[in-house]
């Protein structure tokens, strides 16, 4: 039978075990094959990596290659999920992937939201713009779905 932690240090230890079981188990670096993502167990310091959803990077593919266009509010979405809401949508890789397409695809893209983006950020990885107000809601309901 598990008894209750008589002080806040006993508490944290465990809290950082139970995390170390659900959240952080390590996984040698040289075998992570998926999208993932490298965290910090906040309570012990000690890292590791989760496996992110497969499942919405696959939807994706197969969006973008029906619609090109689909490119943008993807890659919008993405930029918001990494650098605003410190949560990413898409596993780094797929990131740049869908950035080096966008960039590859420029002249064909025809997007309302395309004003946006340029070549350099594109070029560079990264999205330092404003966003459009409807990225945030379109971003939660990403997660709602795929997470």
């Amino acid at each position: 039978m598990a008894t209750i932690p008589s002080t806040a240090d006993e508490f944290h230890a465990r809290a950082a075990k139970f995390l170390d079981l659900i959240v952080f188990t390590l996984i040698p670096y040289p075998i992570i094959s998926y999208p993932t993502a490298f965290l910090q167990n906040p309570l012990n310091g000690k890292t590791g990596v989760i496996i992110m959803s497969v499942r919405g990077e696959k939807v994706a593919t197969k969006r973008i290659t029906a619609n090109p266009n689909l490119c943008v509010p993807l890659y919008l979405m993405a930029s918001y999920a990494y650098y605003v809401e410190d949560n990413p949508i898409f596993s780094d890789d797929f990131f740049d992937r869908l950035g080096r397409k966008l960039l590859k695809k420029w002249g064909e893209i025809d997007h309302y939201h395309k004003s946006y983006l340029n070549a350099d950020m594109l070029a560079a990885g990264t999205f330092l713009g404003d966003y459009p107000s409807i990225v945030s809601g379109a971003v939660a309901d990403w997660n709602s779905t795929y997470d």
